[in-house]
Parts: C-alpha cells; sequence; structure tokens
C-alpha cells in the first residue's frame, strides 16, 4: 500500500456529554463513575488539535501506511461521572422518554384480510393512529 495514497477510509470522531454535577441528571437519575479508554489522536502537523476516535478508528491510523507517517495516537484510561437512568428515560442526561413499542390490533375493519371487493387496495392510504 502506497503511503502518499489516502485510504478510502472515514474516520470516526467521538463527542460525548457528561454531567458537570450531579444536579445536572435529570429525571431522579443518579450520577455513577464510569471508566472508559479513550483512543486519543492528533495530526503531527496539529499536535494541539487533539480528537477522540473509536477503536477502530485508532486502529485504522496505528496500522495504514499512509496515517502511520502522519498522524500520532495514544490510549487513555478516563473517568468521569455518567447519569444512571431510571426506567424510562435515556440520554446521556436522562432528559429524553425512552422509546416504548405499542401494538395495535386493528378490528374493524380487519386489516389483516386486506381489501378485497369493497375497498381497492392501494400505496396511497394513511393509517394514523
Amino acid at each position: 500500500m502506497d503511503p502518499n495514497i489516502q485510504p478510502d477510509f472515514d474516520i470516526m470522531f467521538i463527542s460525548e456529554v457528561y454531567p458537570n454535577s450531579p444536579a445536572d441528571c435529570l429525571n431522579s437519575a443518579i450520577s455513577i463513575p464510569i471508566t472508559q479508554t479513550y483512543y486519543n489522536c492528533f495530526l503531527l502537523s496539529d499536535p494541539d488539535n487533539i480528537e477522540r476516535v473509536t477503536k477502530e478508528s485508532y486502529n485504522a491510523l496505528r496500522t495504514l501506511p499512509f496515517y502511520q507517517s502522519r498522524v500520532q495516537c495514544d490510549i487513555e484510561r478516563v473517568t468521569n461521572d455518567a447519569c444512571f437512568c431510571p426506567s424510562g428515560f435515556t440520554g446521556a442526561l436522562c432528559g429524553e422518554a425512552a422509546f416504548s413499542k405499542c401494538y395495535v390490533n386493528m378490528t374493524n375493519p380487519a386489516m389483516y384480510k386486506g381489501c378485497r371487493e369493497d375497498k381497492v387496495d392501494s400505496d396511497f392510504y394513511v393509517y394514523s393512529i
């Protein structure tokens, strides 16, 4: 692989939100410490601009010849406080309602029977619940 040709590879960056204090956690969530592995990389031409990347991107940046001579990467273990959300909430600060599934049994008209003689079957019907 030619080290002067940039490979067709998308570098995936990570940006996360953490609470500044336990009071930032919403909906009765509690703040707990979590330890993560950070994969930090920077261009040798711009050492002050450190970016956090995914593990897959880190591995590619360390092994692809084009990046080996242009990028420096390090691994760091970091402990941050994170919000532990109660049931029904999600998001970095537990401020979003969690997705919930519901199933509807349509009985009139019986949707499972499809459209027969009295109604024309069409992609243009829109059903709303």
